[in-house]
């Protein structure tokens, strides 16, 4: 699906498979997010879903920055969600 929806972003070519969403988007908005920011979502990820994370101890052992990079990800997964149940009503 990534080549039809134009995830690798190459310039002047539209969507074969447009979002119902947004027909009018000409990239796959997931190619916007930076390798930086996947690794904070992978770390979210495996924070929630297996309660690991990057360096021993809990949550308050952890540098301050692994905390607000938790945050910020958690934020934008309840915003999106809110947003998806508010689409479905």
């Amino acid at each position: 699906m990534r080549p039809a929806r134009n995830c690798e972003g190459e310039e002047g070519k539209g969507l074969a498979l447009n979002f119902a969403w947004a027909p009018s988007l000409r990239q796959c908005p997931w190619s916007f997010v930076t390798d930086e920011s996947w690794s904070y979502i992978s770390m979210f990820k495996a924070w929630k879903n297996m309660g690991l994370l990057p360096y021993p101890g809990d949550i308050g052992d952890q540098p301050f920055w692994v905390f607000q990079a938790l945050e910020i990800v958690g934020d934008a997964v309840s915003e999106s969600e809110l947003r998806a149940a508010n689409v479905r009503t």
